[in-house]
């Protein structure tokens, strides 16, 4: 038996990835787009396969694409992540080099989360950390309440990351999640 994977397999697995994918050949044509990155970057992969990635985004960021995709190509870096900000919204970005058993570039991968709303509940969180601060001698209710906002906002993040790491991973990262939020000093484990 084969241990290779079957190009249906992996063709499936990009498939039903919940992150978005997009492959750029050597060239810089999108070739691949997943279901999920026509979701995430609310694009139609019709309009987008066989294009550019220069075609599809301003003129003002070909300098920093052509950048990132020369800097792919020469090997001066495997990857990169970045967060982006487009279309009123947050994504996290990695970029990869794809390169063939010998070594020869073949082209990058991008792979993209929507990350707008963990971002929002972020800033909430440090707005409100921010308002206890400068409230320093703020007791009882107010206080109450403004901290109880904020147990709020970190069991809503609790519950976003529960869903992306899966339930076996909560207890860990949840637990890092809620100290980081509150502002507390996490110790090991």
């Amino acid at each position: 038996m084969n241990s290779e994977p079957s190009l249906t397999i992996l063709e499936a697995i990009v498939s039903n990835m919940a992150e978005g994918v997009i492959f750029l050949d050597a060239h810089g044509v999108v070739r691949i787009c997943n279901p999920a990155a026509e979701r995430i970057r609310r694009v139609n992969a019709s309009r987008i396969v066989g294009r550019s990635i220069f075609d599809l985004h301003p003129p003002r960021m070909h300098h920093r694409i052509h950048e990132l995709l020369d800097s792919l190509k020469a090997g001066m870096i495997a990857s990169n992540d970045r967060m982006v900000r487009a279309q009123s919204r947050v994504f996290d970005n990695s970029y990869a080099a794809i390169r063939d058993e010998t070594g020869a570039f073949l082209g990058t991968l991008l792979v993209s989360r929507d990350v707008t709303e963990q971002r929002r509940l972020f800033e909430e969180n440090q707005s409100l950390r921010s308002t206890l601060v400068g409230h320093g001698g703020m007791t009882g209710r107010g206080a109450r309440r403004v901290g109880g906002l904020v147990l709020q906002g970190a069991r809503h993040a609790v519950e976003l990351q529960a869903a992306q790491l899966g339930e076996g991973m909560l207890h860990h990262h949840g637990g890092w999640l809620l100290c980081g939020l509150m502002g507390g000093s996490c110790g090991g484990g």
